[in-house]
Parts: C-alpha cells; structure tokens; sequence
C-alpha cells in the first residue's frame, strides 16, 4: 500500500513538472505553435533549430519521466515517445529524419530478439 501510494505521488509530481514545462512554453508571447521556439531563441540567443529541439525534448522527457515514476513497460515508452516525436515532426519542431533514426537505433536493439522469433532455434536463415 505504501509503495502504491509513494508511486501515485511520485507521478502527480511529474505531471505538474510536465505542466511546469507546458506553462513556461506557453507563456512567451507567440500566437502560433511555429512561433513558440522562434520567441525561446530570441529569449535565450540561440538559433531556431536549438530551441525547437530543446523544447521537443523538454516535453518528451517530462511525459518518459512521469512514465517511469508510473513502472509503465518498456513498449509503453517506445509507443509514447514516437507519437510525441511524430507529433513535434507534424508541427514542424523535429525534422524526418529524427523518426528514421529511431526506427534504425530500435532495429540495431531489438534485431536479435525479432531473430530468435523469426527462425527459432537459432538458425539464422544462413545456415
């Protein structure tokens, strides 16, 4: 009981972190979604690309962290961070290519595991 009630709390706090990240982006003076990494970098002076991914980043950790105070699986994240990096590449934030390199970086983990399932026994097809 105490554990579950440790876990909750744990996850309210990375919600309202989450929130704190949502509430800091949303309070620059933009009136668009495109216009929101163009104010941050004129804010911190940096350039746009940076600011796009920094606050692509801000809200994807925070949603992983409040995932992982939650115990939730592993394919839970996976599923969660590529909708929200399809999300930030539809809005323009992240370019294309960051999802092709996902989907290579998650081919390269999980190749052996798709192998065993593929020919069992570990034959490998070459054999």
């Amino acid at each position: 009981m105490q554990e579950t009630r440790k876990r909750v709390s744990v996850c309210v706090w990375g919600l309202i972190a989450l929130l704190a990240i949502v509430g800091i982006a949303g309070s620059v003076s933009a009136v668009t979604v495109s216009e929101v990494p163009e104010a941050l970098a004129d804010t911190m002076g940096i350039d746009q690309y940076s600011a796009e991914v920094l606050l692509s980043m801000s809200f994807i950790m925070g949603v992983t962290l409040a995932l992982a105070f939650a115990r939730a699986p592993f394919f839970a994240y996976v599923a969660v961070d590529l909708v929200m990096i399809i999300f930030f590449i539809s809005i323009g934030w992240l370019d294309y290519w960051i999802i092709i390199l996902i989907i290579v970086v998650l081919m390269l983990v999980f190749g052996t595991q798709m192998r065993d399932i593929t020919f069992p026994g570990g034959g490998g097809g070459g054999e």
